[in-house]
């Protein structure tokens, strides 16, 4: 099992092209030796870096909206992830529970979260991963109006998933621009 917290895309034949991309922004953003691995799925690359991911999102969501919006080139999505397990329900259970209860924005009452599940080379359906999930999850589900998304993250027997918010993914390509967030508290140094 490989451990990462960057899932990125690309497009199908520009791995490569993507891999250097990454490389070069996580080193110019001050990881000394960010670790690039090949999925062995077209488009889709993982990676491990002592940064802050979603420290490094905003940073080149700021890059994109503010300086240079041909900056990434390759890259089309960077999804951020909070822990990685092997691909069996109760591993994946348990991680989420301990990522529910350490999140500040799931102990907010009353608040709404969504799942969503990107699933590749993986035997597992999407429905047996949500009826366990969403049972477990002390917060009511809407698809729509939701504070928080549930993420998973599932490449064959690894697993990613992560709790996100509004600006915590980077969509260089949607809508022709990049939007900035407002800086938080958690990308203060």
């Amino acid at each position: 099992m490989q451990n990462f917290n960057l899932v990125v895309s690309t497009a199908r034949d520009f791995e490569t092209q993507a891999e250097t991309e990454l490389w070069f922004n996580l080193t110019a953003l001050g990881d000394p030796s960010p670790i690039i691995y090949k999925s062995g799925l077209q488009g889709l690359i993982l990676a491990y870096t002592s940064l802050p991911p979603r420290k490094i999102i905003y940073y080149i969501q700021e890059i994109l909206a503010t300086k240079d919006p041909n900056f990434i080139q390759f890259i089309q999505k960077i999804y951020p992830i909070d822990s990685v397990v092997a691909t069996e329900i109760p591993m994946i259970v348990d991680a989420t529970k301990i990522l529910v209860a350490e999140n500040p924005i799931c102990q907010i009452p009353d608040s709404k979260f969504r799942i969503t599940i990107r699933k590749r080379n993986s035997p597992l359906t999407t429905n047996e991963i949500i009826s366990v999930i969403a049972h477990e999850i002390p917060h009511p589900v809407d698809l729509k109006n939701y504070d928080w998304n549930l993420q998973f993250e599932i490449i064959g027997n690894t697993t990613g998933i992560a709790i996100l918010v509004p600006g915590d993914i980077l969509s260089p390509l949607q809508e022709g621009k990049a939007t900035i967030y407002p800086r938080e508290e958690r990308f203060l140094d």
